[in-house]
């Protein structure tokens, strides 16, 4: 009776610990469940928090276009642009010295010991020096064509370091004659010259990273006026989505759009401080200049016949005494291309196209009529 009573207790013994490890692996499971879940909430919202700091970066970054393009100065100065003909010497390594020859005294045999008898002492003399003879023989061969080797080695590396320094010593005395020839062209204000200048000073235009950095240039020294044209961003410059959020019970990121106004507005921003960065870059880079016209266009497929297009948005003509006026620094864009009488597109989102002040290809084809060719700009840095 006591035994099965010991029985009795031990299976009821054996059912709660059961039950104790099975409560505790329920509690561990939803402990790391809930661990799992604080890590992914965590992560998500760590997600949302760089999209939106990237968003706020990319919308900094063109909010202030025109403050940040006018810390740069905007004149070249030509002769820090001029190449220097250094180039690395030639380096052989480890094989631009022969190794040393074989030496027959390094391998000649030690004479015998004189306790050794007269002809058993030159018989084995005599083995030796053959031996020896033929080790120096094999030694000298093989160095021979390791040299061989290595002089053709040595030969073909400098032949082709003299051929990639000849093509380096070109392109610098190429470069630095083209420079050397727009520095006097601007002195006379020779009109090839003073584009090739303008060219380079808008290529150097500080523009964020996603926007289009392409400009063409026409000049006529008649007037000392300057005809650009340029390329605008896409209205998809402007971020779509305003801000993230990590939604905790379904997981997701949720985007919040910008507002189509919101989106009009900065893309008008975007569009007018380029024009006016372009603009303060040529007159404070050339002095000489006395009256520029800029045209910003757009690369646009017309939905309407699936062809691509290059409407132009904005279009402005501004003397210097009208840009001496100007504090950029602490203008509104809208504001002052409205005072300069530049002609804008009522939704240039929509991208609704203006008539350029002046068609950039036939400024381009009269000032090269009125020098006397109807050649391309001859300078390319």
């Amino acid at each position: 009776m006591a035994h099965g009573q010991s029985g009795h207790n031990h299976t009821v013994w054996n059912r709660e610990e059961a039950l104790r490890l099975q409560r505790q692996n329920a509690a561990a499971q939803k402990a790391a469940e809930r661990e799992r879940k604080l890590d992914e909430i965590a992560a998500g919202k760590a997600e949302a928090e760089r999209l939106n700091d990237d968003l706020t970066a990319r919308v900094t970054r063109l909010e202030f276009i025109l403050r940040r393009g006018l810390e740069r100065k905007a004149a070249i100065d030509l002769n820090a642009m001029v190449w220097s003909d250094e180039f690395p010497p030639l380096d052989l390594g480890p094989f631009t010295v022969a190794h040393p020859r074989p030496i027959w005294s390094n391998y000649v045999p030690p004479e015998p010991r004189a306790i050794a008898g007269l002809l058993s002492r030159k018989s084995r003399r005599d083995r030796q020096l053959a031996a020896a003879r033929e080790n120096f023989e094999r030694a000298e061969l093989d160095y021979n064509r390791v040299e061989a080797e290595r002089q053709e080695w040595v030969r073909q590396e400098t032949s082709r370091y003299e051929a990639v320094l000849g093509v380096h010593r070109e392109e610098v005395a190429h470069h630095n004659r083209q420079l050397a020839l727009i520095a006097a062209g601007l002195q006379d204000r020779d009109r090839e010259s003073v584009q090739s200048y303008l060219q380079l000073v808008l290529s150097q235009t500080l523009l964020p990273d996603d926007v289009p950095h392409q400009a063409e240039v026409a000049y006529s020294p008649r007037g000392e006026q300057v005809v650009v044209r340029f390329e605008l961003p896409a209205v998809d410059v402007v971020p779509k989505v305003e801000s993230y959020r990590y939604v905790t019970t379904t997981a997701t990121l949720r985007e919040k759009k910008r507002s189509m106004v919101q989106v009009a507005q900065l893309y008008r921003s975007v569009v007018s401080q380029i024009t006016l960065l372009y603009m303060r870059d040529l007159f404070e880079s050339d002095p000489e200049l006395n009256n520029v016209e800029l045209g910003g266009h757009v690369h646009f497929v017309n939905p309407a016949t699936g062809q691509p297009e290059y409407p132009c948005l904005i279009t402005i003509a501004v003397d210097r005494s009208r840009y001496t006026e100007l504090n950029l620094r602490e203008v509104e864009p809208d504001v002052c291309l409205r005072h300069l009488n530049a002609l804008v597109s009522g939704h240039p989102h929509l991208v609704e196209p203006v008539t350029p002040v002046r068609d950039f290809d036939l400024a381009r084809y009269s000032f090269v009529e009125k020098c006397g060719c109807r050649c391309k700009p001859r300078f390319s840095i």
